[in-house]
């Protein structure tokens, strides 16, 4: 047995055909075997052929799923391509089918979980073989409807675009490849149905395309499968039979609002993603489960299954020891420096809080003022009152934090509020754990509340960063009151253009009675 290593690719974004190309063209994630690439390069010059240039990172792709091994046979029984949306993965199949069928003589099986993907991979499909005469010379029929696309040629090669379904490999007695596209849809179920098909082909192959899985997505609860499929690759490679994954995403440390963001996780930034379509991405999403969403579709940000599978039990990040260590009885609040406020939401709008934190000496002590419904008008209260008795530096809001209505109607009244921006919250988490170690950041809890976020914060951890998350409880007002310490602490948040630096309210008057604080 010939002992197999995983390859590398470079970076480069060089191509004469795509001088605009700006994405990088490596994923992040390769799990792939040697093998020679003939099959490929010969997919490669067809479609040149037929008129199509795939990209850089189309090519090494199309090359490692027809990879073959010193017998002949494919080196990747499975493949699996994991990028973000709207970057060519239909066309990488369009090419491959296009070569199986006609050079290859294969049938050939596409799936999808709606019939719009299906249909929309078949007319490309077909688009380019109806654009060649020589292609066309192989032709014997086709069909498009009700929910079935077909391409029959007379080498006996043929491919079928459909959803999954018991009968979707209906007319074909074998398949040699079979695709299944939106793969974060798909169950073991629908697998073995289809099995039997594969099970009488020579050589079979699966091709497996999808963007990330999110686990705590609706539409993403039968992301079991591909979850697995992923982990087998990462976790368990098998050079005897080894699983290909190629995963483009950027690293989880690197700001989402940053165009070398979007380039390092699109591989066809400048051709296909362009700054004013990510822009225009960004600006529809506002809230924090939309920023949510565009980490996961637009930056390959998966929070995948089996990142927590065999945790049978939840373990929280701080005990309840821990907690009290970091917890005091009451702070005099004037004689701290440096007041900062955050309001922060929970994603759902169901709760919001408002926290303050201020320095003294090293250490600093933090306070949640207010935990209660997302209500503008009571949290404006609320923070109006405490700006009349602290007169806080400054007052700080995540803009894509369903609290920045809050921020909005302060702004109207008049008060000056910083946004914070997503480096500054992930420093923040590192902040608060290291402030523990150190012993110097401290918080009253009266109330308990910031030791009921623990019973549902979790961290979520990527290259060296830290960031809370939330399992399935309320953490807002631990959020809150670690923001506010670590802005407390001397980290200067980026202001806004034009902003006033005087202190956030100074000479507001508060629209209701004295807030009850202890701290």
């Amino acid at each position: 047995m010939t002992t197999m290593a995983l390859t590398s690719r470079e970076d480069s974004t060089a191509s004469e055909d795509f001088p605009g190309l700006t994405g990088k063209q490596a994923p992040q994630i390769l799990r792939e075997a040697p093998g020679d690439h003939e099959h490929g390069r010969k997919t490669i010059e067809l479609s040149r052929r037929a008129g199509v240039k795939p990209m850089p990172w189309q090519q090494h792709e199309i090359n490692a799923v027809n990879a073959t091994g010193p017998d002949g046979r494919w080196v990747h029984s499975d493949s699996v391509l994991i990028c973000p949306r709207q970057n060519g993965k239909s066309l990488i199949v369009a090419l491959v089918v296009i070569y199986r069928i006609f050079v290859l003589g294969q049938n050939v099986l596409f799936t999808a979980q709606q019939w719009e993907t299906a249909k929309e991979l078949w007319d490309q499909t077909w688009k380019i073989v109806r654009s060649r005469k020589f292609l066309m010379k192989l032709h014997t029929g086709h069909t498009c409807s009700q929910g079935r696309g077909t391409i029959t040629l007379s080498n006996g090669g043929k491919v079928v675009f459909t959803t999954r379904s018991p009968d979707a490999g209906r007319g074909l007695t074998k398949v040699d490849l079979m695709v299944f596209d939106e793969a974060y849809n798909l169950t073991d179920a629908e697998i073995a149905a289809l099995a039997f098909l594969s099970q009488a082909a020579d050589d079979p192959q699966v091709f497996y395309m999808s963007s990330s899985v999110h686990r705590e997505f609706r539409q993403h609860q039968n992301g079991q499968v591909l979850s697995a499929m992923r982990a087998q690759a990462i976790d368990a490679w098998d050079e005897t039979d080894p699983v290909y994954l190629s995963e483009y995403a950027a690293p989880e440390s690197m700001n989402p609002e940053e165009e070398e963001t979007w380039q390092t996780a699109n591989p066809s930034y400048g051709v296909i993603a362009t700054e004013a379509k990510m822009k225009r991405i960004m600006r529809r999403m506002t809230t924090e489960a939309g920023r949510v969403n565009f980490g996961v579709e637009a930056l390959g940000w998966g929070l995948w299954f089996e990142d927590s599978a065999g945790e049978e039990y939840f373990t929280p990040v701080l005990s309840a020891e821990e907690i009290a260590g970091m917890t005091v009885d009451a702070v005099d609040v004037h004689k701290l420096s440096g007041i900062k406020v955050v309001i922060d939401a929970s994603p759902d709008r169901s709760k919001c809080a408002v926290a303050l934190a201020g320095r003294r000496g090293k250490d600093v002590y933090g306070h949640v003022g207010y935990l209660g419904p997302l209500v503008t008008e009571d949290v404006v209260a609320v923070v109006m009152d405490i700006c009349e008795h602290v007169d806080p530096d400054e007052i700080l809001v995540d803009d894509r934090n369903p609290a920045w209505s809050v921020a909005e109607a302060l702004d109207r009244d008049g008060v000056e509020v910083t946004k914070l921006t997503y480096a500054n919250i992930k420093h923040a988490t590192s902040a608060f754990l290291q402030g523990r170690t150190d012993g110097l950041w401290h918080f009253t809890d009266p109330h308990g509340l910031v030791a009921q976020a623990f019973d549902h914060a979790q961290l979520k951890e990527k290259d060296g960063q830290v960031r809370w998350t939330a399992g399935d409880g309320t953490i807002c007002q631990l959020t809150a009151v670690d923001y506010a310490m670590w802005s407390a602490a001397g980290a200067e948040p980026i202001r806004p253009a034009g902003r006033r630096s005087s202190a956030a309210a100074r000479g507001i008057k508060s629209r209701q009675g004295a807030l009850a604080m202890s701290f």
